[in-house]
């Protein structure tokens, strides 16, 4: 049985006071749903201005993992020196406290549907 997503968010927290924490940390956590929790940190920055050649580093990565999800894989692979990036820990408690406050309502609003499409192999690689 899957934690909701919420859980996810408030067991990484819980990680996070015992120890700097990963990205690779919060993937092994999140599993398959990892891939849309690294896709939104990439996209995160696009929200802000940002200096130019920013960009490509982060659409880059986001090709990177879209990519994974055509190709069928269920867990999102990084390289190990992006996979061993260390958040700061005030940056990550903010960003996980807020993203567990914003999944606490979705989740109140959102329920699981279509569960036979969804986790159809061909669906999850067309929405890569």
């Amino acid at each position: 049985m899957h934690l909701r997503f919420s859980q996810d968010i408030k067991s990484l927290l819980q990680r996070l006071a015992e120890q700097p924490l990963t990205l690779g940390d919060i993937l092994t956590e999140t599993s398959e749903r990892g891939f849309s929790l690294v896709i939104t940190l990439l996209v995160l920055p696009f929200l802000l201005p940002m200096p130019p050649g920013l960009t490509g580093p982060f659409g880059g990565a986001c090709l990177l993992l879209s990519v994974q999800m055509l190709l069928g894989r269920r867990s999102p692979w990084l390289p190990k020196r992006i996979a061993n990036y260390k958040f700061p820990r005030s940056f990550a408690q903010l960003l996980l406290q807020n993203l567990g406050r914003l999944t606490k309502v979705f989740q109140k609003i959102a329920r699981p549907r279509l569960a036979k499409i969804a986790h159809n192999p061909l669906v999850w690689r067309i929405n890569g």
